[in-house]
Protein backbone atom coordinates (compact mmCIF):
# COMPACT_ATOMS: atom_id res chain seq x y z
CA UNK A 1 0.00 0.00 0.00
CA UNK A 2 0.86 3.30 -0.79
CA UNK A 3 2.09 5.96 2.13
CA UNK A 4 -1.66 6.97 4.14
CA UNK A 5 -1.56 10.26 4.99
CA UNK A 6 -4.03 12.91 6.60
CA UNK A 7 -4.83 16.30 6.11
CA UNK A 8 -4.44 18.53 9.13
CA UNK A 9 -8.45 19.03 9.62
CA UNK A 10 -8.73 15.30 9.38
CA UNK A 11 -6.32 14.43 12.02
CA UNK A 12 -7.61 17.29 14.04
CA UNK A 13 -11.18 15.82 14.00
CA UNK A 14 -10.30 12.19 14.55
CA UNK A 15 -7.99 12.80 17.57
CA UNK A 16 -11.16 14.93 18.92
CA UNK A 17 -13.31 11.49 18.26
CA UNK A 18 -10.25 9.15 19.79
CA UNK A 19 -10.88 11.47 23.09
CA UNK A 20 -14.72 11.92 23.44
CA UNK A 21 -15.86 8.76 22.16
CA UNK A 22 -17.21 5.99 24.13
CA UNK A 23 -18.00 3.83 21.56
CA UNK A 24 -15.22 1.19 21.80
CA UNK A 25 -15.81 -0.13 17.56
CA UNK A 26 -14.93 3.80 16.73
CA UNK A 27 -12.29 4.08 19.09
CA UNK A 28 -10.32 1.32 17.81
CA UNK A 29 -11.09 2.50 14.13
CA UNK A 30 -9.69 5.84 14.21
CA UNK A 31 -6.63 4.47 16.68
CA UNK A 32 -5.77 2.01 13.47
CA UNK A 33 -6.24 5.14 11.17
CA UNK A 34 -3.92 7.30 12.84
CA UNK A 35 -1.70 4.73 13.62
CA UNK A 36 -1.03 3.82 10.02
CA UNK A 37 -1.26 7.92 9.38
CA UNK A 38 1.85 8.05 11.59
CA UNK A 39 3.86 5.57 9.33
CA UNK A 40 3.06 1.97 11.48
CA UNK A 41 2.60 -0.71 9.03
CA UNK A 42 -1.10 -1.91 8.67
CA UNK A 43 -0.19 -5.60 9.63
CA UNK A 44 1.66 -4.44 12.88
CA UNK A 45 -1.94 -2.34 13.86
CA UNK A 46 -4.21 -5.43 12.90
CA UNK A 47 -2.02 -7.41 15.36
CA UNK A 48 -1.98 -4.55 17.93
CA UNK A 49 -5.18 -3.85 17.70
CA UNK A 50 -6.81 -7.92 17.58
CA UNK A 51 -8.28 -7.51 13.96
CA UNK A 52 -7.50 -8.19 10.55
CA UNK A 53 -5.23 -6.40 8.18
CA UNK A 54 -8.41 -6.28 5.76
CA UNK A 55 -10.12 -4.70 8.21
CA UNK A 56 -8.18 -2.46 9.00
CA UNK A 57 -7.54 -1.28 4.86
CA UNK A 58 -11.42 -1.05 5.33
CA UNK A 59 -11.47 1.22 7.61
CA UNK A 60 -8.99 3.42 5.67
CA UNK A 61 -10.93 3.21 2.46
CA UNK A 62 -13.99 4.17 4.24
CA UNK A 63 -12.94 7.24 5.62
CA UNK A 64 -14.58 9.88 4.15
CA UNK A 65 -12.22 13.19 3.21
CA UNK A 66 -15.41 15.36 4.48
CA UNK A 67 -16.89 13.62 7.66
CA UNK A 68 -14.13 11.52 9.56
CA UNK A 69 -16.49 10.13 12.58
CA UNK A 70 -19.59 9.75 10.19
CA UNK A 71 -17.66 7.82 7.63
CA UNK A 72 -16.20 5.48 10.40
CA UNK A 73 -19.78 5.13 12.62
CA UNK A 74 -21.53 1.66 12.25
CA UNK A 75 -24.76 1.79 10.49
CA UNK A 76 -28.07 0.76 12.01
CA UNK A 77 -28.56 -3.32 11.61
CA UNK A 78 -31.70 -5.02 11.67
CA UNK A 79 -31.90 -7.63 14.51
CA UNK A 80 -33.98 -8.53 17.52
CA UNK A 81 -34.92 -5.86 19.81
CA UNK A 82 -33.71 -5.42 22.66
CA UNK A 83 -35.75 -6.27 25.62
CA UNK A 84 -36.60 -4.36 28.59
CA UNK A 85 -34.98 -5.55 31.58
CA UNK A 86 -38.62 -7.07 33.11
CA UNK A 87 -38.64 -9.18 29.86
CA UNK A 88 -35.11 -10.84 30.30
CA UNK A 89 -34.97 -14.38 30.32
CA UNK A 90 -33.33 -15.70 33.37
Amino acid sequence: MEEFSLTAKQRRELELVLHQTCDASLYRRVLAILEVSRGISVEEVAQTLGVTRQSVYNWLFRLDSKECQVSLTDRARSGRPRLLPEQRLV
